[in-house]
């Protein structure tokens, strides 16, 4: 008997997400505009191994996006400087349209244009003039800047990760609800198969299958807020990952007595070795031995958290993305861009998904819906991608190799 998932993860379709965008937008470090080529700018190298960090990963990602939106800022706000721009004290409205106009001219991808076969007949006077990829002299082909097109398209698909970031921070199921679509697009087009069907027959339930009440119940339990406060709400399976620590093999000494809380691990990367009976009854007692931890930790001065932290200021690596990005004019199409000819166009995963959609996923997708009301068991989707590959360090132990569903 197979135990039914309701619904995908948030914390884990965010590692998912991301490590599919890495796969499209890594690049080479000669490779102008890439995420490889910016790794280096941030002198962050080791992102590019086999199995890069998650947490270094996001935190690099938001940096090049918040780089590259802040030099189209400068490019956009028509004064020598956002220092001039911000003492002209711009109204809310200004603010706005500005930065629909950012949207527009820096984070939409560009149009792949293709050369039209003439037709038999036609007036040679009637064809616009073209170019020499094809496209009409008016239009510009991406194919001419690769560079700059490859930027566009990051920038559009790094906004998807901070919003979704951001709207589980601040417990917006809604601001999610509203993407997801969209994210079953992108993964389909990157080539996550799986992600992109689990999104699917979530919305299918949503929409079609659950009642209302069910569909509240599902939307309350994918965000939970453990410490109350505002803009620090998380995945409920990013819960269950701190939560699995406490129910590991640990000793714990007090008064020269052992506390053996548990013999051996209860879950893997592939699921749970023993009874879901015997989770339940040890789950009860984890307040009890988180009591315990921070006590002792208070008894060793060491406590368990630090009130000292401080949020790391990142500016310094935000401008060396933004002073690239200006230096060589990634924002500005240039057709004689050095390196041009050597460099790839990275896919409009989007578009691409979207395409895929319509053509085979919805049909093979209302062919499972279909047996599944028959009885039949569905098949899982092939992924092309490589398996995930991003490592999570959660409670100081790193993990990788994660079974993402």
């Amino acid at each position: 008997m197979k135990v039914w998932q309701l619904g995908f993860g948030l914390f884990h379709l965010c590692l998912n997400l991301i490590w599919a965008l890495l796969l499209v937008h890594r690049g080479t470090i000669s490779q102008t505009g890439s995420l490889t080529f910016f790794f280096a700018v941030l002198e962050k190298t080791r992102l590019g191994e086999k199995h890069p960090d998650y947490h270094t990963l996001l935190a690099a990602l938001t940096q090049i996006l918040h780089g590259i939106i802040l030099n189209a800022w400068h490019v956009e706000c028509d004064h020598p400087s956002l220092a001039a721009f911000t003492k002209s004290e711009p109204t809310d409205q200004e603010l706005f349209m500005l930065a629909q106009k950012i949207i527009d001219c820096h984070a939409t991808p560009m149009h792949e244009l293709k050369p039209e076969k003439k037709k038999k007949g036609a007036d040679p006077g009637t064809v616009p003039p073209t170019n020499f990829n094809g496209a009409p002299d008016n239009i510009l082909d991406p194919r001419d800047d690769k560079a700059h097109h490859n930027l566009h398209l990051l920038t559009h698909d790094l906004l998807y990760v901070i919003e979704l970031i951001r709207a589980i921070s601040d417990g917006d199921w809604g601001r999610i609800e509203d993407i997801l679509a969209n994210l079953a697009m992108m993964f389909r087009g990157a080539g996550s198969n799986n992600y992109c069907m689990e999104i699917l027959h979530f919305i299918y339930n949503l929409k079609k299958v659950w009642t209302p009440d069910f569909v509240d119940i599902m939307r309350d339990n994918m965000i939970v807020n453990i410490s109350g406060l505002v803009g620090h709400c998380m995945p409920i399976d990013l819960n269950i990952e701190h939560i699995i620590g406490y129910l590991k093999v640990d000793q714990l000494t007090s008064n020269c007595i052992g506390l053996t809380y548990l013999s051996q691990f209860l879950f893997s990367t592939k699921g749970l070795y023993s009874t879901w009976e015997r989770l339940g009854n040890i789950s009860a007692i984890i307040e009890f031995l988180q009591n315990i931890k921070k006590q002792m930790g208070a008894s060793l001065g060491a406590p368990y958290t630090s009130r000292s932290h401080e949020t790391p200021n990142t500016l310094d690596a935000v401008w060396k993305v933004t002073n690239k990005v200006k230096d060589l004019q990634l924002n500005k199409f240039k057709l004689d861009r050095e390196g041009n000819n050597s460099a790839k166009l990275t896919a409009n995963v989007l578009a691409l998904g979207e395409q895929r959609l319509k053509s085979s996923t919805l049909a093979n997708f209302n062919k499972k819906v279909q047996r599944l009301y028959d009885g039949y068991a569905v098949v899982a989707e092939v992924d092309e991608i490589p398996e995930m590959g991003i490592s999570v360090d959660l409670d100081g132990e790193r993990q990788e190799g994660w079974d993402f569903d």
